[in-house]
């Protein structure tokens, strides 16, 4: 948009202060958050109810869950994590 020259003055001072306090660095690496990993998939195929509801998801939804996984440090986070979604996957739960 900055190239095309259609960002408003808004727009660009936003730009500014993500890039300032940090919040840009953080959208960026969720926007990279695009591939299901593969303990994640295999935990969702397990179930196809979950399996057919996550792929149903908005994009935006299947990201935040991927990233918030993909956020765990420690293994048994990670785990706790994929169970989480796994269920609300199943439940036809989404992040909306």
């Amino acid at each position: 948009m900055i190239d095309s020259k259609k960002m408003t003055k808004y727009g660009l001072k936003i730009i500014q202060e993500s890039k300032q306090n940090g919040k840009w660095n953080f959208i960026r690496k969720i926007k990279q958050t695009t591939n299901i990993p593969d303990d994640l998939k295999k935990s969702l195929l397990e179930d196809k109810a979950a399996w057919d509801n996550f792929n149903k998801f908005p994009k935006s939804s299947k990201t935040m869950y991927i990233y918030w996984i993909n956020d765990a440090k420690k293994v048994e986070t990670r785990l706790r994590r994929i169970k989480k979604v796994v269920e609300r996957a199943k439940e036809n739960k989404n992040l909306g």
